[in-house]
C-alpha cells in the first residue's frame, strides 16, 4: 500500500528531527558534522519542497503541522 502525503511527510520530518539531534549532540566532532550536514540539508530541502507542492495543490498546512507533523493519520 502506498503511503499518503501526510505519512511521507511525517516520516521525513522524523528523519529531520533525528538528524538534527545527531548533529547537535554534545561531543559531536566537526568531521562528523561535516560528513552528515549535506544529508541533513537535503532532508530539509525535501520537506520544503513537499510543503510547497502541498500548498500548490490547494491544501493548507499549519505551522504546527510543518514543525511537528500531522496528527491522527
Amino acid at each position: 500500500m502506498e503511503l499518503t502525503f501526510k505519512e511521507k511527510y511525517n516520516q521525513l520530518l522524523a528523519r529531520e528531527k533525528k538528524a538534527e539531534s545527531y548533529l547537535n549532540a554534545p561531543g559531536r566532532t566537526e568531521e562528523e558534522v561535516a560528513k552528515w550536514l549535506p544529508e541533513y540539508l537535503r532532508i530539509v530541502q525535501q520537506l520544503g519542497q513537499m510543503i510547497y507542492e502541498y500548498k500548490q495543490g490547494g491544501n493548507e498546512i499549519t505551522i504546527e503541522e510543518q514543525l511537528n507533523g500531522f496528527k491522527n493519520i
